[in-house]
């Protein structure tokens, strides 16, 4: 085998459990990763597999950047398999949970953040509830919480949301267009004898 026809090693790789069978069918079928004619006879287990063994064999020619996964090589494509799905589908108790997770923490903030008014005893219950939240980012609620707890002076890293690159992508194009409309300046004037306001209707 010459040096060009090499597989890049990268190391053990371990797809993470939220990327259910589903998923991973749709991910193959995506990156044209061929396992037979119908992939839902195997199951979740066989699949990673087969998908573990052949990212050495995927150049970074082969990953489109304009995807759904927005992966621009391999390592893309890996850190995206080994991170947790944030488009895992929850069960109703799951949401329940989290809303009420969400709800603690908005009070715990909207009390001045004052440990008195909560249920919490310390800082790093509140910190230790926000980072289980913060796997949810792309709920709109979840990332409104940890904006305000990121404001409370005591927590002392960041709370950051964890965002699928579709829903990043589309937070980063949100917050563009937010700040061209606020560089476009509207200029209200009253109408004088030298320059009066024409309105014409065609």
């Amino acid at each position: 085998m010459s040096n060009e026809e090499q597989e890049m090693p990268y190391g053990q790789i371990y797809i993470h459990k939220t990327h259910s069978k589903r998923e991973l069918i749709e991910m193959m079928a995506h990156f044209r990763i061929f396992i037979g004619e119908d992939p839902t006879q195997y199951n979740k287990k066989e699949l990673q597999q087969v998908i573990i063994d052949t990212i050495p064999k995927i150049k970074d020619d082969d990953i489109k950047y304009d995807n759904k996964y927005l992966c621009n090589s391999v390592e893309n494509f890996i850190n995206y398999l080994v991170s947790y799905n944030t488009k895992k589908v929850l069960s109703v108790k799951e949401k329940e949970n989290l809303m009420k997770i969400s709800k603690r923490l908005n009070n715990y903030c909207k009390n001045d953040y004052n440990l008195d008014f909560t249920m919490y005893g310390n800082i790093y219950e509140i910190i230790n509830d926000a980072q289980k939240i913060s796997k949810y980012g792309d709920s709109p609620t979840i990332r409104k919480t940890l904006k305000l707890l990121n404001l409370d002076p005591k927590i002392n890293i960041v709370l950051k949301p964890c965002l699928s690159p579709s829903d990043a992508m589309d937070l980063l194009e949100q917050e563009k267009e937010l700040q061209e409309r606020k560089k476009k300046k509207i200029t209200i004037r009253c109408a004088t004898p030298n320059e009066p306001i024409i309105v014409r209707f065609d």
